[in-house]
């Protein structure tokens, strides 16, 4: 009955066993989930963001990790969306927030001090009662300046909903404080383009999926290029992400996308490993 009324159209599903098993294999995450957010289980690592052009790093992005000791990892592309049907989103995000800020607090006058923090979040978060409250009560507690904040925000989530004018809300009082909001996944979503000018984003994050194959991929070239100067006509800042290589590192850089993420300088790691990076000061890069 489930699985017919997740589907798009009006379709019949028979019993398998196959659907048992994912029943069950959900309602088990569902519940170490709710163990393992009383119990503080989880944990953050930090992927920095690059200057394309001088190769230091400017901020990081805060991502949560399930590493569940003495048993399999399970990843958050598979906890997410449950947390998120479950509503459990609320308080997983909280703590994700809480610990980033925290994280800020403890590299106060450190190498890292320059740093800002990006967190991931969803609508569900943004339209959750006492939301913008919250995010300005962990900021002040730690006396962190908002425009270290940096929320993220998938197209998905900008979608219209019925929601839609108590996220618009939210997102307009968080900016009015100084915390900056950005785009993920920027071209890969279904929102309108219409929600650049009416939403306060102050960044776009291009997608993966575009900077694969570049500079061989003349249609993936022409569509960055064009985020790029879309970007530039609207004042806001660009970040390309899954850079991997060399080359994909020289062509963004020529095309003067501002910063840069992914495996080539670093994998997500740990705030101590982000300490080490800051503090070398220099990449072997073109």
């Amino acid at each position: 009955m489930y699985q017919a009324k997740k589907s798009e159209q009006d379709n019949v599903y028979f019993y398998s066993s196959e659907l048992t098993e994912k029943t069950i294999k959900r309602w088990s995450t569902e519940n170490n989930l709710r163990e393992s957010l009383e119990n503080n289980d989880f944990i953050l690592l930090y992927q920095p963001k690059v200057c394309s052009q001088t190769q230091v790093i400017v901020g990081v992005e805060a991502l949560i990790r399930w590493p569940r000791e003495n048993k399999v990892p399970i990843y958050p592309s598979e906890f997410i969306p449950i947390a998120e049907d479950t509503g459990l989103i609320v308080p997983l995000g909280k703590w994700v927030i809480e610990q980033a800020i925290e994280q800020l607090n403890l590299w106060k006058n450190t190498a890292c001090d320059h740093l800002s923090i990006s967190v991931n979040v969803s609508s569900r978060q943004l339209y959750n009662e006492g939301f913008t409250e919250f995010v300005i009560g962990a900021l002040k507690n730690s006396n962190i300046p908002a425009f270290k904040l940096e929320l993220e925000i998938t197209e998905e989530h900008l979608a219209p909903t019925n929601q839609e004018a108590k996220i618009k809300e939210t997102l307009k009082n968080l900016t009015d404080i100084g915390i900056k909001i950005s785009i993920d996944d920027f071209g890969t979503g279904y929102s309108s383009l219409s929600q650049l000018k009416i939403l306060p984003i102050s960044i776009l994050k291009i997608d993966k999926s575009f900077v694969d194959n570049i500079p061989g991929n003349s249609k993936n070239v022409a569509i960055i290029k064009s985020i790029i100067s879309l970007a530039k006509n609207l004042n806001l800042k660009v970040v390309a992400e899954g850079v991997e290589t060399i080359e994909q590192l020289i062509c963004l850089r020529e095309y003067n996308c501002e910063m840069i993420q992914g495996y080539y300088f670093s994998k997500p790691i740990t705030h101590l490993e982000i300490e080490q990076l800051v503090l070398k000061k220099s990449w072997s890069v073109a």
